[in-house]
Formats: structure tokens, C-alpha cells, sequence
């Protein structure tokens, strides 16, 4: 009751302050295609004083809020276009809001010393809510997967296991098109290294999201957008790539899209293989002994993906659409492993060779609908899906025992697994949109999901007799959880200030049935989510933020399954039936200056921190397993900063530095951290272009693992040909060949060190080519089908 008091009260004292004016509009070029991301500024009269700047959409529009009653101008400036003034645009109280419609930019005729000159996007870009990477056309976009992308963003870390953490915060959620995956670390990571990056957008990094979001994830969201059509009539685009590392790869897609008035068809498919070498080197010391274990994995990744989808705008208010996505893939690997263990000298040498092979199936279908009350932002949307994934594991290890001297101490054992898991996830939504004035908005909005998770484990392991079923490893395992969530948004503008309150309330339900032992959990809770988002913008171009939310991270299934996976005959995972979820409290404050500098400073306390322990058992067998370990502090800054050098060189950098702190058992576990991540874009003459991308972190601390430094660095060129439809790219990842992956555990009696080698240098040659002539239609307002341009595709 006193959360409903609470933003009554906070709405009652918005709606009595002044109301906000804007003025929006969108840029074309005189073949009226839309021009994005352009400098635009506004200027008030008459004294001339450059009010605010803003970067224009991908489909070039732009918009100027919270702005005085007066008179002003436009100005835009855009490489290879000459300067456009508008007339002069009067605010009033009968006028407050100004739609400029479409302002037309005339290309230049000249050229600067032989270099073509285009408006570009920058590839690092700091928003009011979030850190954007965009990828679509960048040359390093080529050639590698979504799962290499997003270990480049800035300020993410990916570990071995499929976590995310972003600044340091771990336990963050991977969404794609602003769907969660609802996937475990493993499955994420095989969704991930199998979907193209030539079939990325963006990749965004919203570390406080606001209370229309799910609540999961401590350490915020990681949005990955993929690419959608834009273009009107009949286009696509084929692309084919090939290059090699330590083994060869290749890829190719087709996307066709069909865009008229009324109806927008479109479908994708593409196909990704890949050889890769792996190396591991693990450490363990246990206490009068230790062991050195060396492992070369070698995977042959191949996967086919599809997304096909019609929307449909049945009339000016009204529209709906459909999309089914999808995918399959194998992922077989051969993993030769020598294991010695030392006492004094050596006293055992253990050769094992692990065959598995995975093989998954994912599908996606969904309904959306968008009804449009006016053209003032007053909306309703719906969206109903169905996931279904299907991931299968066949495993086998075959073991040896040697000593010293090559005699056998020991029959050779062998263990055969069957690791089945099966996905059902069914997610309906609302969302409403009510603008009561010229700056109050409330949004409010529903969402529940059901998932369902089966896991029917089987171990046998070689006797005299032959394979016998492991009744002590094997196990069928049963999650259900079911999500009931409610938010209410409310923002208020005036002037040059804007505040939003939200309030997000879910219901959890969990029931674990573990068949195998017929034991069975459940548990249920509820819990409210604040938010708080304030803004302020000054007459010259600097712009405060300050942001609040409360969130919570779920055990993943995967981690509550409390059945073992072996990784060798010595290591195994697993789950832990007993784990709680984790809250976390975050706040932001940040300052911009123009679009050159964002600095922001972050502080965040969770409880209940999920992280990995280490143990052993008999025979020097170690495993690795979930718990709440304890609380977690996190406190650090970063500075984005964006800069054109000159006409011909375009420079953005990404520095963090933050201190994280770990209380476990009443001991602290303290370290800083420092990342830096830079992309360097060169325009050339004649249609070439080159980029150079890098990233350093210094290491850092995840609960009782301490990772160490690694770096990397990356470059490539691009030519365009077939007067710009086609362009050829060449790109050489990790060439320095830093990016090693390195962290060390220790916890009771036991230490353990792991360096993980991965395949990560290697070149890549990729052909790209735009089918069809359609050009960017505007259809001067925003229709509910735009609107949907905005959803799940």
C-alpha cells in the first residue's frame, strides 16, 4: 500500500509542473533516402546560443525535447552534404510541438584530396540508457560469431561456462531482440558461436534497466539486436566469407525482404562452419600432491539459421505480425587429454580420449500487435511466444592408466553418457502507453512466462560384464518455474529536466522434481522492483543522469539440475538444488558533454551472490558447483569518449575502472580492475576503408575466482565495388594473440589453475552484396507497422 501512496503521490507532484515542448523531424537526400546518424543541432534566437545536439536514428530522424517557449533553427551538418538552416521554428503554448517532416540534404559535388565523404555511424556510442556497439558495417563484422562480438563490447566479460558480467557485475542476462534466451550457460554459448555476426546490428549494454524490463540479471542486460529490413519494394543482401585459423571456416547468408505500404515480407537464412583448436592446461594441488593436465580440444562447429516474418498494416491504427526463427546446428568434438600426477616424482599418467557429440534444435514462433489510439504516442502492443530448444549430448571417455615407465596400473575404464534437454517456453505480454499531457507519460504493462525443463541423464560405465547403468551419476530431472510480472512507468518532463519512477512487482513459482530419487521442491516468492531515472540538460551541451533500479538474478536451470557432467574421468559440474536467488541494489550517475565525453559513476550491493566452489572427492577427482557464497560490492567509473581526429579518421574509446569486493564467511576478497576498449575507423580513398580494434583487461575477481590480464587486438580493410552494392573485406582477429583466457580458484585443501588457449586468431575474406534497387520510403507519420519495426524480427 505504501508503494501505490508512493507513486501516487510522486505522480500528483509531476503533473503540477510545467509542460516540455519538442521539435522532431528526419533527414533524406535528394533520392529521398533516409540519412542516419547525422549531427544535428538546435539553435534558439536571437542570441544564437546552441541549445542541444543530437545524433539522427538509423532511419534518420531526429528529436529535441524538454525546450522553452521561443524561436529556433536547425542546423545540419553532414559529411558529404552541404550545410542545411531551417527556417525559423516558433514554440508557443498554442504550438508547442513542431514536426519538421523531412528535411532534404543536397550531396556535395565535390570530393576532399580524393576521399569520399559519407556520414558514419560510430561503432561505440553512449546513449541516455545504455553503451550501443553497432556492427552492421563495420569490417570486423564479418567472419566471426555473435559469441566473439560480444566478448569485444565494451566493458563485458564472457567466461568459460557462458556467464556474463558487465563492469564487473556478474550474473547479467543475454537477451537477442529483446528476448530473454531463457537458456543455460552452455546452450547460450552454442546460440551464441553459432549465430553469424554478419547477422548482427547492435549489441547493446543497459547496465540499469528501467522497471518495463525483467528484473532478471544483477549485473543488467546485454541486448543483441540483429539486423531487420528497412529498405521499401523488392532487396536483400548475400554474403559469403571464408579464412581459417588453426582449422578452416566458412559462411554464407541470404536475406530477401518484399516492403510495401500495407505489408512487409520478409526471411533470412544463413549457414556457419567452423574447425576449431582448443588448448587447456589445468593445475590442481591438492595437499601432498598435484596434478598438470593438458588437453586439446578439437570442435567442428556447423549451424543453419532462419528467421522469416510477415507484418501486416491492416489500417492507419492498426497492425499485426508474425515471425518464425530458428535453428540447428552439431557441435562434435575429439578431446585428447594427459593427465600426470605427482607426489614426489611422477606417479601416475593418465591418458584419456573424450568423444562427444551435441546436436541441438532451437525454434521461435511469435504473434505481435500493435494498435495506435492517436499519433501522439497513445498505444497498446501484445506479443504471445512459444520457445522450444532441444539440445543433445553424446559423450564417451575412454581411460588409461600408465605409470612412469608406460606399464598399465590399472585397468582401463570407460564411461558413456546420454545428456538430454528438453525446452518448453511459452511468454505472453501488454504494454501501454498513455501520454496525459505534452510531458507526462505512463506506461504500464503485463508479462507471464512458463517454463518447463526436463533433463533425463544416463551414465554407464565399462565392467567385466560390459556397460552398466551408473545408478550414483545418473538422473531425470524436472524444472518448472512460472513468472508473473506488473510495472508502472510514469516520466514527467519540463524544461530541461526529466524524472521517471517505475514499479515493478513479480511473482515467482518454482517446483523441482527430482525423478530419479523422488524428491521434489518448490518455492514462492514475491518481490517489488524500484526504479528512478532523473535527467538534466544545461544550455551548453552538458547533460547530468542519475539512475536507480533493484533487481535479482535467478538460478539458471541448469545450476538448480543437481545431476553431475563430466568434463574428463578427474572433473565433473555439478547443480545445487539449494540455491536462493541473489538481489542487488545499482546506481548511476552520469555526465555527458555533447556527444564527445560520458563519464559514469556506478556503485552496486548484492546479497546472496551466486558463484562457483571447487571441491574433491576420492581418487583426485575434483568438481566444480554453484552456491550463495555471500555479498558483493562493486564500485567503479567509466569514461566513453568519441572523437573524429580528422575527415578521414574516426576514434572511440571505452575506459573502466572499478574495485569489487566479496564478503564470504566473514572474509573479504577485494580487487580493481581495469578495461579499456578502442575502435579506430580510416576512410580512404577510392571505396576503402580500414579499421583497427582492440581491448586490454587487466583481470579481475568473480566471487573466489581471480582472473587474469588478457588482451587483444584486431584489424581489417574494406573496398567497395560495383559502385558501392558490394564490398569485399578482409579481417585478422587477435592478431598479437593475447586473448587467453586464465584464472585461478582456491577453496578448503584444494588449488586449482586453468589457462584456456582458445582458437581465436584468424583471418577471414568475406564478399557482401545488396540485392535490388527499393529505397527507404518515409511514410511522414509513424504508423503502427513502423512501430513494429521496433519488435522481435
Amino acid at each position: 500500500m505504501r508503494n501505490v501512496l508512493f507513486i501516487l503521490s510522486t505522480f500528483a507532484i509531476l503533473s503540477s509542473t510545467s509542460y516540455a515542448q519538442s521539435i522532431s523531424g528526419q533527414l533524406h537526400n535528394q533520392q529521398q533516402e533516409r540519412i542516419p546518424y547525422v549531427n544535428v543541432s538546435l539553435i534558439k534566437l536571437p542570441d544564437s546560443t546552441n541549445v542541444y545536439r543530437v545524433l539522427s536514428d538509423s532511419t534518420g530522424k531526429f528529436r529535441f525535447d524538454n525546450l522553452q517557449h521561443g524561436n529556433y533553427l536547425v542546423k545540419v551538418n553532414a559529411m558529404g552534404y552541404r550545410p542545411h538552416l531551417s527556417h525559423v521554428i516558433r514554440l508557443t503554448p498554442a504550438a508547442s510541438t513542431q514536426l519538421l517532416g523531412s528535411l532534404v540534404l543536397v550531396t556535395k559535388d565535390e570530393q576532399l584530396h580524393g576521399v569520399t565523404i559519407t556520414g558514419r555511424k560510430p561503432v561505440i556510442e553512449q546513449q541516455l540508457d545504455r553503451m550501443v556497439m553497432n556492427v552492421e558495417g563495420t569490417v570486423l563484422s564479418e567472419g566471426s560469431s555473435a559469441l566473439e562480438l560480444l566478448g569485444k563490447s565494451p566493458g563485458v566479460t564472457v567466461n568459460d561456462n557462458g556467464g556474463v558480467a558487465i563492469k564487473g557485475r556478474t550474473g547479467s542476462v543475454v537477451m537477442i531482440n529483446c528476448k530473454p534466451t531463457y537458456l543455460s550457460g552452455d546452450q547460450l554459448m552454442n546460440l551464441l558461436r553459432s549465430t553469424p555476426s554478419s547477422d548482427v546490428s547492435r549489441i547493446e549494454i543497459i547496465a540499469n534497466p528501467s522497471a518495463k524490463e525483467d528484473a532478471a540479471g544483477n549485473g543488467g542486460i546485454v541486448n543483441i539486436v540483429l539486423k531487420k529490413p528497412v529498405r521499401a519494394g523488392l532487396n536483400g543482401n548475400i554474403s559469403l566469407n571464408g579464412g581459417a585459423g588453426r582449422g578452416a571456416r566458412a559462411g554464407g547468408s541470404l536475406s530477401l525482404n518484399y516492403r510495401t505500404a500495407k505489408v512487409n515480407l520478409f526471411g533470412t537464412y544463413n549457414q556457419y562452419f567452423a574447425n576449431y583448436e582448443n588448448r587447456t592446461y589445468i593445475r590442481r594441488d591438492f595437499t601432498a600432491q598435484y596434478s598438470e593436465q593438458f588437453t586439446k580440444v578439437l570442435p567442428q562447429l556447423g549451424s543453419n539459421n532462419f528467421r522469416a516474418g510477415l507484418d501486416w498494416t491492416i489500417d492507419s491504427a492498426n497492425s499485426i505480425g508474425v515471425m518464425v526463427s530458428g535453428g540447428f546446428g552439431k557441435f562434435p568434438t575429439q578431446e585428447p587429454t594427459t593427465n600426470n600426477l605427482y607426489g614426489e616424482s611422477l606417479l601416475q599418467k593418465a591418458s584419456t580420449l573424450t568423444v562427444g557429440k551435441q546436436r541441438w534444435q532451437d525454434m521461435l514462433y511469435n504473434l505481435n500487435y500493435v494498435h495506435l489510439f492517436n499519433n501522439k504516442g497513445h498505444k497498446l502492443s501484445a506479443d504471445l511466444d512459444y520457445v522450444y530448444h532441444f539440445d543433445r549430448m553424446d559423450q564417451q571417455l575412454d581411460t588409461r592408466y600408465n605409470s612412469h615407465s608406460g606399464q598399465l596400473l590399472r585397468p582401463a575404464s570407460s564411461r558413456v553418457g546420454d545428456i538430454p534437454s528438453t525446452n518448453n517456453i511459452y511468454a505472453a505480454k501488454v504494454d501501454y502507453t498513455l501520454p496525459l499531457t505534452h510531458n507526462i507519460n505512463v506506461e504500464a504493462g503485463w508479462k507471464g512466462s512458463l517454463v518447463r525443463m526436463e533433463n533425463n541423464l544416463v551414465y554407464d560405465t565399462l565392467a567385466a560384464e560390459g556397460y552398466v547403468k551408473d545408478n550414483n551419476t545418473s538422473n531425470h530431472f524436472v524444472y518448472k518455474e512460472q513468472i508473473q510480472a506488473g510495472y508502472l512507468n510514469i516520466k514527467k518532463e519540463w524544461q530541461s529536466f526529466t524524472v521517471q519512477v517505475g514499479l515493478r512487482g513479480e511473482y515467482t513459482h518454482t517446483k523441482g522434481e527430482q525423478l530419479t530419487l523422488d524428491t521434489t521442491f518448490t518455492r514462492s516468492y514475491f518481490q517489488l522492483f524500484p526504479s528512478l531515472f532523473f535527467s538534466h540538460t544545461t544550455k551548453k551541451d552538458n547533460k547530468w543522469q542519475l539512475g536507480y533500479s533493484r533487481r535479482i538474478q535467478r538460478p539458471t536451470f541448469w545450476d538448480m539440475n543437481p545431476f553431475r557432467v563430466y568434463e574428463d574421468p578427474f572433473s565433473y559440474y555439478e547443480g545445487n538444488a539449494q540455491l536462493v536467488p541473489s538481489l542487488v541494489h545499482a546506481v548511476e550517475l552520469g555526465y555527458s558533454y555533447r556527444s564527445l565525453v560520458h563519464t559514469v559513476v556506478n556503485y552496486s550491493r548484492a546479497t546472496n551472490v551466486v558463484s562457483t566452489l571447487i571441491g574433491l572427492t576420492s581418487g583426485n577427482v575434483t568438481y566444480q558447483t554453484p552456491a550463495n557464497i555471500g555479498t558483493s560490492t562493486n564500485v567503479g567509473v567509466s569514461i566513453t569518449a568519441s572523437k573524429d581526429l580528422f575527415s578521414w579518421w574516426s576514434s572511440n574509446n571505452v575506459v573502466n575502472l572499478y574495485y569489487n569486493t566479496f564478503e564470504i564467511s566473514h572474509t573479504k576478497y577485494q580487487r580493481t580492475t581495469f578495461t579499456w576498449n578502442s575502435q579506430q575507423t580510416f576512410t580512404l580513398t577510392k571505396g576503402w576503408k580500414a579499421e583497427l580494434n582492440g581491448f586490454y583487461n587487466s583481470g579481475g575477481l568473480d566471487g573466489l575466482i581471480t582472473l587474469y590480464s588478457r588482451y587483444q587486438v584486431s584489424t581489417g580493410v574494406q573496398k567497395s565495388v560495383f559502385h558501392s552494392r558490394g564490398h569485399i573485406k578482409l579481417m585478422v582477429n587477435d592478431v598479437t594473440k593475447g586473448n587467453i583466457n586464465r584464472y585461478r580458484i582456491a577453496y578448503s585443501d584444494l588449488k586449482l589453475y586453468n589457462r584456456y588457449n582458445p582458437d581465436s586468431r584468424y583471418a577471414v575474406l568475406s564478399f557482401t552484396y545488396r540485392l535490388g534497387k527499393g529505397t527507404m520510403k518515409d511514410d511522414k507519420r509513424e504508423t503502427s507497422g513502423e512501430a513494429l519495426k521496433d519488435r522481435l524480427k
